[in-house]
């Protein structure tokens, strides 16, 4: 059974039809995450969202010094993102990036009630989510992106993948055992 999904991104609306089963991950389990991917003119846009358990062990405000530690350490890996990806062709150059941690990471609160409060109002399932922004000197020359976040967060197995060219979309399903994503793939 075909399902349809739209999918805002930045400035782009993209319409993606998929199997049942790439459309039913859209809730939050651990273990998975999500990726879109859209390319158009020279411009490449990578979005990640994943449960923090996948990140960091955990998905609440972190407290401890092991968890400020985990937290630390995933925001300096996904900060990174040559460690991350890697494109065959296109000559990709990365323009900015943004993280979003802050369901997990500690913040500065004025009062301890109000400390007590946030704690309180935690949602127990906090989503962590990058952005990555690149300038492609050619993106009909880039084929293929390889991701190595599985290599970086063992606690992630699967990463959904969405992804839209100028002229074509697809998704896939990436592991530990296949990283790449083909975005030149013929169908003749």
């Amino acid at each position: 059974m075909k399902k349809i999904s739209i999918v805002t991104f930045g400035f782009f609306c993209v319409m993606f039809t998929m199997n049942t089963f790439a459309v039913e991950h859209a809730s939050h389990v651990h273990g998975l995450a999500e990726m879109t991917i859209i390319i158009e003119n020279d411009r490449l846009e990578i979005e990640v969202k994943s449960p923090a358990i996948n990140l960091v062990g955990f998905e609440h405000k972190a407290s401890t010094q092991k968890h400020i530690a985990a937290v630390n350490k995933a925001e300096l890996l996904l900060n990174n993102p040559k460690e991350i990806f890697s494109f065959t062709g296109g000559y990709c150059k990365l323009i900015n990036k943004s993280l979003d941690l802050s369901h997990i990471k500690k913040t500065h609160h004025h009062s301890e009630k109000e400390y007590v409060k946030s704690i309180n109002k935690q949602d127990n399932h906090s989503e962590v989510m990058a952005h990555y922004y690149y300038h492609c000197e050619k993106t009909s020359a880039l084929s293929a992106i390889t991701v190595t976040l599985f290599d970086l967060f063992p606690s992630l197995q699967k990463v959904y993948v969405m992804w839209a060219t100028e002229n074509q979309q697809g998704a896939i399903t990436l592991s530990a055992t296949n990283k790449v994503i083909n975005l030149r793939v013929n169908h003749e």
